[in-house]
């Protein structure tokens, strides 16, 4: 973790992210970021400005400022979570709970979109106790068994879902459902907060998850402003290769995955 000008920000694949709230104003010079991007051996710092704005914008966060209670939702949407509630029951848990039963859970999630989980050790590792995080999950009523969590930073004025993941054997369940009913009730009618996020718009393609979210349980976007600060080298690698990101688009190769999302990143911050 990073301070600059009082504000935290992670290192990521040699790029910083911030690790505070997207409403949170970040003044500082450029110079300044400049150096610590040059002290930290990364390639960029990224931050987010003019944060909700009414006017459109290629980049946003998905979010949800008020509680909507089950009787205003669509019929189907309504006839869903009632079905999830009746199936589910969702729990603030323990840290310690959550790394002892949750491993399950993450690992079917992870093979589900063709990838190779972590370790168990290691999946208890990065999940150590961090007075900014709730660990919620959902439960079975059936066989009492844990079938999903939500893993969420929280701030004094937000709670952000970072990291949502289901088991694939219990998909009949409507464990999405019950979870975003009773984790948005929580935080936004009983905790008061402001909002709740799941995070920013993809890089790279449409995002399933969010659009169910706006239409299922009335989350909306919040437009707002993405800065994007360069090493010298790294910029100039950019702007050198930005004039060609059509071609690059149409490529299919793996490698050029993170390539096609840096050029994308590079796109929305010019607009």
């Amino acid at each position: 973790m990073i301070n600059i000008e009082g504000q935290k920000f992670i290192i990521n694949n040699r790029m910083f992210f911030p690790y505070f709230d997207p409403n949170v104003v970040f003044s500082a010079e450029k110079q300044l970021i400049k150096k610590e991007i040059k002290n930290n051996n990364c390639i960029l710092l990224r931050y987010i400005s003019d944060f909700d704005n009414p006017n459109y914008s290629k980049f946003w966060y998905i979010i949800k400022d008020e509680f909507v209670p089950i009787k205003e939702f669509s019929t189907n949407t309504r006839s869903q979570v009632k079905k999830g509630l009746k199936n589910c029951e969702v729990k603030l848990v323990s840290h310690e709970f959550f790394r002892s039963n949750c491993y399950e859970i993450y690992a079917s999630s992870i093979v589900s979109y063709g990838q190779v989980p972590i370790l168990k050790e290691e999946f208890k590792k990065i999940s150590r106790d961090n007075e900014e995080r709730d660990f919620w999950v959902v439960f079975s009523k059936e066989s009492n068994t844990p079938i999903a969590y939500s893993s969420n930073k929280i701030s004094t004025s937000s709670a952000n879902y970072t990291y949502i993941k289901y088991h694939t054997d219990y998909k009949n369940l409507y464990a999405s459902y019950a979870l975003h009913y009773e984790m948005d009730k929580y935080y936004l009618e009983e905790k008061k907060l402001k909002y709740v996020n799941v995070g920013a718009r993809s890089l790279l393609h449409e995002s399933g998850v969010q659009d169910f979210l706006i239409k299922k349980f009335k989350y909306r976007k919040a437009y707002c402003k993405l800065n994007i600060v360069y090493s010298p080298l790294f910029g100039f690698l950019v702007k050198f290769i930005y004039p060609f990101r059509g071609l690059i688009n149409k490529l299919s190769f793996k490698k050029l995955t993170e390539v096609k999302a840096i050029l994308n990143q590079h796109e929305i911050s010019s607009q």
